[in-house]
């Protein structure tokens, strides 16, 4: 049996699986950002919990796969840099010990989603396909001729931090003008909180902004 684990800024997913992909149980918590020893503690017990409750030991568990929202090292199991985690530079390889014995194997969770829909999802049969990720942040898993395509540093599908915007709205990766600045799950809820408090310039663009900012926030509603 597998462990897949998808480290997301606002929830920690887990899910026991067989060999072949056939779901068998899973469970959630919510992300504690910026906290690496808690995170790690969290998927631990997430583990731990899901091999109780489908009664197997955890000697059976034969590798466990992360998908995190960021640049890592897949041969160190590092998270590089995790914006919507509030974390840099961590070590997943220990996380599970001394418990679990199994292979521990880290990618960016878009790349996941995409193998994930190409195998056995929507996509399933198809040779070219882009999955898009939206969530707390927005994420990008690119294939190309049945094979996941990752450019020279891991994250050629990171398309959230693509810059739309000259001088646009601040992105929580020290940029300007993202998408995700724009699309993803926590700037539109950022955006409706303003309008509905009225006090920021998100509400004078629902008012009488520009016609660029109408336009995003007439996309945000249809979306």
């Amino acid at each position: 049996m597998r462990i897949g684990i998808d480290l997301g800024g606002t929830t920690v997913k887990a899910a026991l699986c067989t060999e072949d992909g056939t779901l068998l149980c899973k469970d959630s918590l919510p992300t504690r950002t910026g906290n690496a020893a808690g995170l790690k503690a969290d998927m631990k017990m997430l583990a731990l919990s899901l091999c109780r409750a489908h009664g197997c030991a955890v000697e059976d568990v034969t590798a466990i796969g992360i998908g995190v929202p960021g640049s890592f090292d897949k041969k160190t199991c590092t998270l590089r840099f995790g914006t919507n985690l509030g974390l840099n530079n961590v070590s997943f390889a220990d996380a599970f010990l001394p418990e679990f014995g199994c292979p521990v194997h880290l990618d960016n969770d878009a790349n996941c989603a995409a193998l994930g829909e190409a195998t056995a999802g929507a996509a399933k049969g198809t040779r070219n396909m882009l999955m898009v990720t939206l969530g707390t942040g927005v994420g990008g898993g690119i294939i190309i001729n049945g094979q996941l395509y990752t450019g020279c540093n891991g994250i050629a599908g990171e398309i959230g931090h693509m810059v739309i915007r000259k001088d646009g709205e601040p992105c929580n990766c020290g940029r300007r003008g993202c998408l995700e600045a724009y699309c993803s799950a926590a700037s539109l809820v950022s955006v409706c909180r303003a309008c509905a408090r009225g006090r920021t310039k998100e509400r004078a663009c629902c008012t009488q902004g520009s016609a660029e900012r109408q336009a995003d926030l007439r996309c945000g509603r249809r979306g």
